[in-house]
């Protein structure tokens, strides 16, 4: 799951909101809770749900 945080942080800008930062990481958490081990889909749909709130 650090991983996938990882990696989403690396394809956003350096200063990111916390409250992004917290919306990924639940994302990855709730993803992971349901199954979901692949980091890349776990990075992917994190940021998808980041970009569809903005």
């Amino acid at each position: 799951m650090s991983t996938a945080l990882d990696r989403c942080l690396d394809e956003l800008p350096l200063r990111i909101s916390s409250d992004a930062v917290q919306l990924l990481s639940s994302s990855i958490l709730d993803e992971a809770s349901r199954g979901e081990r692949d980091p890349e889909k776990l990075q992917l749909h994190a940021l998808a749900l980041l970009k569809s709130r903005q």
